[in-house]
This record gives structure tokens, C-alpha cells and sequence, in this order.
């Protein structure tokens, strides 16, 4: 289009999510196209350096040091930064007044060595009960010439860095609602809760003094209404991305209460406003451009496989539409290293559980900070959630204290006040409440042993092509016809697809190696008092086995990508520091 006459600042890309943006915006910048976009700002890599700073002015555990350590000012070794975060964890310092004295007690590389004196310098004077700003400010204007970089940069990525980090600090300016913590710790907070609720959007706009920038706007369909464009571009006509999947609805209204909807249940009717709502963002889309629009669809899946187009293509009129079956195509640059694979030389004390495979399977990039480089950020503590690890900590007395006698109810819970004190939601509003949950739990969990011999609890190997994965069982027993039951015990509810995970099937591949066929595998979830056995078929172990074996391939292969969720990714205690890949190799001490 540019060859055609039509400048970059004339034309728009338009896409029905921002994640498909972000993708889009890296392509064509890898080719030399500026572009306009700051999509989700605080998934900006430019910004989520800045949040790992004020991370690291928090944590107690040095987390943050992995994306720290990586930024180029500093050029820590990931061996360093596993070094320096394990000695943080084992020495139990303050990370922010801590790191003055790592620089003589770990053994780091030379580079190591001057980038940790460097970070040392940066952040001396800098305190952790300052607010969010006053921190960045002075990191980015008195200690460092990053602003000063960015301010003079010439080319349009470099500029759109620039007006990412004051959209930042004009947000960081704001008052923060959450009060608890430190005026960091709220600030990050908020953040997370912003992403989580998609709050954040406001923020996604280009501020109106950039809009000079001669770079191809990039949008969602739903923000260029309104807005209009010599040459406008839609990517992805496919019959999954456009229109897209209605995956209904997480809280849905009670049928009837929606008006207009009477004579359709509450889904039949979102599924019925969310066809038409597809329907008027394709035509909000193509109404964007003045001279020129561009449909784009690709015809073949990364694994080869053929797309559908999209139902909307067969609306336009043929006499209007020009196909071009072969486009010219833009060739990127060509990519040496994969950044996901990382290097790990394993620790001789190292063991793959049903628990890690697990964590591997729900996010490669956490499995890889929690369980390889064993990074130690806590998740949120709630009342909830404390009462639930209480309830796991009297599981664990009760497989000791099952193998000489079976304790009574006044035993259990005399053991579980004294768990209760140490880590259970003391001093919180419904305590009480919490309390009475637990103890409707120990019940259940007693309840449920009645008339079993339990035995020792052991580690269950389950050898696969790919290696081998430790099952460590909440309880094994005898029950009194003779029989072996190998049980899993959960705090919460039985979910819909509760029996076709992966730890089921482990559990079942492991009992059965163990004590063979007659084995029972049993599930037990303390909250709706369900004790049954585990009806996984055949086919689910071995679809579980092979999907188990691809990914202890994908571990050893030092694969460690990052699957990202709208939901579960601002939760997750590493959100601040993902996905930040240190060079070098690790090697497990």
C-alpha cells in the first residue's frame, strides 16, 4: 500500500483481539514497518521491566532478579540470577538492602559480578516505602540514563517506548483504592486486579500527541469505531477467528431475566446477541476504510492442516472483490535461537512428580521459575485459601499418625489448632466461619477412614518411554476385604471434568505398576463429601500417557514457553516477571 501512495499513518490494521495485535505489531516491526500500538500496557516489555523493579523492591525472595537481571545495563547470566535469588531465599535478607552484601558471599561470573555492582548502585538510596512513583522517577532520572535513552530515540519503536513509560507513570501518579501494604505493594495489586477485570483499556489508547507518528495504526475492531482510514486492513477471516467462538457465558443470568428473551433460555439468547454482536463488528470493520480494504485469509494451520474462511466473506459482492491467491509476502528475520529453550542441567536429587508434570501442563514458563530455577514468590493469601493449606498440613499428620493408630476426632482437631494458630486466618472477620469449615472437613476426612489399615504413603514410580514421574499419594490403605486402595484427597469439589486430568491417570498408571490390577484408585474431595473411585477409561490413560511423554520430551528439550490467560496469568505469583529468558544455562545446586 505504502508503493501505492498511501502513507503509513493512512492505514490501519483491525483485529478482534488485542493478543492477535500484539502478534501482528511484532511481526511488522521484525520487518522494518513502524507501528502505532501499545496494546495491553503493562504486558509492554518496556513496562514490565519497570513493574519487576518495583517487585524487586518488595519481594522477599528476589523473583524479580529474573527480569532485572536481563536488562541490558545489568546482563546477569541466568546462572547468576539463580545464584543470587537462591542465596536471597536460603540467607532469608532483604532483597532491596540485601544485595550490597551478595556481592562477596556468591560465586557469580565476572560479568555477573560488575552487573550485580551496577544494580547495587542503582538502587542505593531507593526505599520500598516510597510510592510507586517516587521510585521509578528517581531510578529513570537521577540513577540511570534510561529516560534520557528513550527520550532521544529516533526511530518509531523507540518513540513508542517512550510514550508506553509516560502512560505508565501518569497512571503510577493516581491514587491507589487498595489501602493494605505498602504503597508498592498496592500499586501492584492494582495492577494485577485491572488485568484480571480488564480494567486496564483506557489505557490502551494512544495518546492523541502521538498520533503524528507516520506508523500503520494497529486497533481492535471494537476501538476504531468511529475512525476511518484510506487503507484498512482485517487479518485472520477465518471461520474461527472471525467471527469468533461463542464460549458462553462464566456468570449467566437466570432465564427470563433478560428483557426481550422470553421465549429463549439465558444461553440460547447470549448465543443468539453474540451472533449479532460478530455481525455488526464485521461491518464496523470493513466501514473503516475510505479507499482501500484488505481481507485477509490464511488457508493453512501451522500444522498444515486447511482453515475455513469465515461465512462473513460470502456476503461481499463478488463484482466488488479482488482475490489474490498468492500475495507478495514480507521476509522476517531469520531466527537462530529459540528463547523458550533454556539449557538445565538437573540437580542428581531432582524428581518429576504427578504435581510438576501437572504444572508443566497448565504453564511451561511457571513450571519453569517455581520448579527449575525454584523462585519462591508467594500467591495471594486469602482467608480461603489459608484455611485449605491448614486442612493439606493435617493431611499430612494424618499419614503419619494413621500408621500406629487411628487418631480420633478430639486428637485431629487438637492437631489442627495448633496448625490452625501457626498459618490458619487468625484475627480475620469471619475466622469463626472459616473454623467451623475445617472441622467439617476433618470430619469428612476421618469419616472417610473409617475401617481402614493405611499404610506408609510412599513415592509410586511410573516408568514412560520419555522417563520416569514419582506419584506421591495422599493416603494408601487396606480396606477389609484385603483390598489396596491408593487415594487422592482434595479440599475442594468434584468438577465435571475432575476425572480426566492428568493426575488421575498417573495415579492409576502408578497403583496398578505398584500392586497391580486389583488395585483401587479412589478420589476423595472434602468440600461436597464425595469418596469414589476413579472412572478413568483405557483410552483417557493412554491418550494421558502419550501426552505425559511429550512433555517430559518438551523438559528435556529446555522448553519452556509461556501460556498465557487472560485469568490465570494476573494471578500467578510470577505475572510481573514473565516471560524473561536470562542467557546462558542453569545448573541446579
Amino acid at each position: 500500500m505504502k508503493a501505492s501512495g498511501v502513507t503509513y499513518r493512512d492505514q490501519a490494521v483491525l483485529c478482534r483481539t488485542n493478543k492477535r495485535l500484539n502478534e501482528i505489531a511484532a511481526g511488522l516491526e521484525a520487518r522494518g514497518i513502524p507501528v502505532l500500538h501499545l496494546g495491553s500496557l503493562f504486558e509492554r516489555e518496556e513496562v514490565r521491566d519497570l513493574l519487576a523493579l518495583l517487585n524487586l523492591a518488595i519481594d522477599p525472595f528476589g523473583d524479580a532478579m529474573v527480569r532485572v537481571g536481563t536488562l541490558p545495563r545489568y546482563a546477569l547470566t541466568l546462572q547468576d540470577i539463580y545464584q543470587i535469588a537462591k542465596t536471597i531465599r536460603d540467607d532469608d535478607i532483604s532483597t532491596l538492602e540485601g544485595l550490597a552484601a551478595l556481592q562477596a558471599d556468591v560465586a557469580l561470573s565476572v560479568c555477573g559480578r560488575a552487573g550485580l555492582a551496577q544494580l547495587v548502585e542503582d538502587l542505593t538510596d531507593l526505599k520500598n516505602t516510597s510510592t510507586a512513583w517516587e521510585f521509578l522517577a528517581s531510578y529513570l532520572l537521577d540513577k540511570t540514563n534510561h529516560a534520557r535513552d528513550i527520550a532521544t530515540s529516533k526511530t518509531i519503536s523507540g518513540q513508542m517506548k517512550g510514550v508506553a513509560i509516560w502512560q505508565f507513570l501518569n497512571f503510577l501518579r493516581d491514587e491507589v483504592p487498595i489501602k493494605d501494604g505498602l504503597p508498592i505493594e498496592r500499586t501492584l495489586a492494582r495492577i494485577r486486579q485491572m488485568v484480571l477485570l480488564a480494567e486496564e483499556r483506557d489505557l490502551r489508547q494512544v495518546p492523541d500527541a502521538a498520533l503524528h507518528m507516520n506508523a500503520v495504526r494497529l486497533m481492535t475492531v471494537h476501538g476504531s469505531k468511529g475512525l476511518e482510514f484510506e487503507a484498512v486492513h482485517v487479518p485472520g477471516l477465518t471461520v474461527a477467528s472471525f467471527p469468533s467462538s461463542n464460549r458462553g457465558q462464566r456468570c449467566p443470568p437466570p432465564d427470563g431475566m433478560v428483557e426481550g428473551s422470553d421465549i429463549l433460555s439465558a444461553k440460547e439468547f447470549a448465543k443468539q446477541a453474540h451472533a449479532t454482536e460478530e455481525e455488526c463488528l464485521f461491518f464496523v470493520a470493513i466501514s473503516r476504510a475510505q479507499k482501500y480494504l484488505n481481507l485477509y485469509l490464511p488457508k493453512k494451520q501451522p500444522n498444515g492442516n486447511n482453515r475455513s474462511e469465515s461465512k462473513f466473506l460470502s456476503w461481499l459482492p463478488p463484482h466488488l472483490v479482488t482475490q489474490i491467491e498468492n500475495p507478495d509476502q514480507l521476509s522476517g528475520p531469520s531466527i537462530t535461537d529459540d528463547p523458550n529453550t533454556i539449557e538445565v542441567c538437573w540437580s542428581d536429587t531432582w524428581r518429576m512428580t504427578e504435581s510438576r508434570l501437572t504444572a508443566y501442563e497448565r504453564c511451561p514458563r511457571r513450571f519453569f521459575y517455581t520448579h527449575v530455577m525454584g523462585l519462591g514468590s508467594a500467591r495471594k493469601m486469602t482467608a480461603f485459601s489459608k484455611t485449605h493449606d491448614c486442612i493439606y498440613d493435617l493431611i499430612r499428620w494424618l499419614k503419619v499418625e494413621r500408621l500406629s493408630e487411628a487418631p480420633s476426632l478430639a486428637a485431629a482437631e487438637s492437631a489442627f489448632d495448633d496448625i490452625w494458630q501457626r498459618r490458619g486466618p487468625v484475627g480475620h472477620a469471619y475466622a469463626a466461619a472459616y473454623r467451623q469449615l475445617a472441622s467439617r472437613f476433618i470430619r469428612n476426612l476421618l469419616a472417610a477412614g473409617d475401617g481402614r489399615e493405611f499404610l506408609e504413603a510412599k513415592r509410586l514410580p511410573v516408568e514412560l518411554s520419555s522417563g520416569t514421574v514419582f506419584v506421591e499419594p495422599s493416603e494408601i490403605s487396606r480396606q477389609q476385604d484385603g483390598t489396596i486402595s491408593v487415594r487422592r484427597v482434595r479440599t475442594g469439589y468434584c468438577r465435571s471434568d475432575e476425572y480426566s486430568r492428568l493426575e488421575y491417570a498417573l495415579y492409576k498408571l502408578a497403583a496398578q505398576a505398584e500392586y497391580g490390577a486389583g488395585v483401587l484408585v479412589e478420589a476423595l474431595h472434602l468440600t461436597d463429601n464425595i469418596s469414589e473411585p476413579v472412572p478413568t477409561t483405557d483410552r483417557v490413560i493412554l491418550n494421558r500417557s502419550k501426552s505425559s511423554n511429550k512433555m517430559l520430551d518438551q523438559i528435556a528439550a529446555g522448553q519452556f514457553p509461556a501460556d498465557t490467560d487472560p485469568i490465570s496469568c494476573p494471578r500467578c505469583p510470577h505475572f510481573f516477571i514473565c516471560a524473561a529468558t536470562p542467557r546462558g544455562r542453569i545448573k541446579q545446586s
